[in-house]
């Protein structure tokens, strides 16, 4: 454990009164699942085929070290759908303190790792843990609303997210800039500062409603991640405890209000759920207007464009965002795909190794690249032994479990000559398929028994 916990720059107040049943956060895990449905997204067409349900699971456990108001804490998000798993876990620091007004803890959490593991479902109990060296440091304070005033409730905690920052190594909040850009930036040596909008492992605004328990070991018995201890549950006695926290700020800071412009893009989001492309767009421009700065706004109204089949204002859009956050692999996915409509294969081949280089253990991306340089009908982009190298680390990170993927290196071998490794590849991701997909994944392994490689034209699916 370092020696630095995370620094609470939330609102804390000196206070005689006393929380009760404070321990609770600390001497338990709080977990939650659901069922729900997401839309399936095809890696190869661009475009959601129907949706799919999905399970998730969340926990959220708070370890102490020398104080019971602050240590380490783990944030850990599983998701299954029939095809497999995936997880993801933040390790940080936490801190709690009180708000002024005192029927409110404030709980800070800096998160300054991040751990990834997919998988099959039958291998769930040995999952495989890899650190993303990409995951910039990042955290939130969260409200908790006591109970008659003073009291931690017992079974159940509402969690409202109501700020994301930038922290530091050790969880600290910190300050982050852009590079300098105008004159007086220059002169200056800084840029403008960077305000983190959309945090990775919760969204603001939302409210994490947990309940008391670790329904991880108890439904799924998920292999934990490095150095997670897993504890069993604890029946300490509820004392009385006081937040002691760091050195309140001077000017303490009231709950922040709710972002309008934030307010109008969770409903451009609901309507891009729904479909309703055109009123998502209406309501991102809004957005836009009342915050230009926000970067996510235009996101979701390039992929509403991309929906329309408006691929010139898609590809501006999400051109745009990139040149905002050059580390956004999935708008770079969005502009390739894009550009692939409109016939600049090898722009699209361009934003597609970008994204394998942003997202090295996503089999998406070594699979979308393999597929273009693979069936591409310009002779000049494809790259059938490149498509290779692409497809089988795709293949490998799916634990050849994947029709998409399978089927992409048949593709590979194909352009390469391999036919007898084609068919044979082919007919794997055949069986695999669903039988909406079976029809065109005949067609291509017809196209292999006369010895032709599969050539994929944009707007037919590519």
């Amino acid at each position: 454990m370092h020696a630095l916990l995370l620094m609470f720059a939330a609102v804390l107040g000196a206070d005689s009164r006393s929380i009760l049943n404070a321990r609770n956060l600390i001497d338990h895990e709080w977990s939650v699942a659901c069922t729900y449905s997401e839309a399936v997204y095809d890696p190869i067409s661009g475009r959601t085929s129907g949706t799919r349900p999905v399970f998730a699971c969340d926990l959220l456990t708070l370890r102490e070290d020398v104080r019971w108001d602050a240590g380490t804490a783990w944030m850990i998000q599983y998701r299954k759908t029939g095809e497999g798993y995936r997880t993801t876990a933040f390790k940080g620091f936490f801190q709690i303190g009180v708000r002024d007004e005192m029927d409110v803890l404030i709980v800070s959490l800096g998160f300054t790792k991040k751990y990834t593991a997919t998988g099959v479902i039958a291998q769930v109990g040995m999952a495989n843990w890899s650190l993303d060296t990409r995951f910039q440091s990042q955290g939130g304070r969260f409200a908790l609303t006591l109970e008659n005033g003073n009291r931690v409730p017992e079974t159940a905690l509402e969690l409202s997210f109501e700020e994301a920052f930038y922290v530091d190594e050790q969880g600290r909040e910190t300050v982050l800039r852009s590079s300098p850009v105008t004159f007086s930036q220059r002169i200056m040596g800084e840029g403008s500062i960077r305000t983190l909008r959309t945090p990775e492992f919760a969204t603001v605004g939302a409210t994490l409603e947990l309940c008391r328990g670790d329904m991880f070991q108890e439904e799924i018995g998920l292999k934990m991640p490095p150095t997670f201890k897993v504890r069993a549950p604890t029946s300490k006695p509820h004392v009385v405890m006081k937040p002691t926290g760091s050195t309140p700020p001077t000017s303490p800071s009231p709950p922040l209000a709710t972002d309008p412009a934030e307010a109008i893009l969770a409903k451009a989001k609901e309507a891009y759920e729904k479909a309703d492309y055109r009123r998502a767009i209406t309501l991102c421009t809004a957005a836009l207007e009342l915050s230009p700065s926000l970067t996510s706004a235009i996101k979701w109204r390039g992929y509403a464009y991309y929906e329309l089949t408006e691929y010139v204002q898609a590809g501006r859009d999400l051109s745009d965002v990139i040149k905002r956050d050059p580390s956004d692999s999935f708008a770079y996915l969005k502009r390739a795909q894009a550009y692939l409509q409109l016939g600049y294969f090898s722009r699209g081949v361009s934003d597609y190794t970008e994204r394998v280089r942003l997202s090295p253990n996503d089999p998406y991306a070594f699979n979308s690249l393999a597929w273009v340089l693979a069936t591409c009908p310009d002779s000049s982009v494809r790259n059938g032994k490149l498509a290779l190298v692409h497809a089988e680390k795709a293949c490998q990170l799916t634990d050849f479990k994947n029709a998409f993927c399978i089927g992409t290196l048949a593709a590979a071998c194909a352009e390469t000559g391999d036919f007898a490794r084609a068919l044979r590849l082919q007919a794997v991701a055949l069986e695999l398929h669903s039988d909406s997909r079976k029809p065109q994944a005949t067609q291509i392994l017809r196209s292999y028994e006369n010895r032709k490689p599969w050539r994929e034209h944009p707007r037919e699916g590519l």
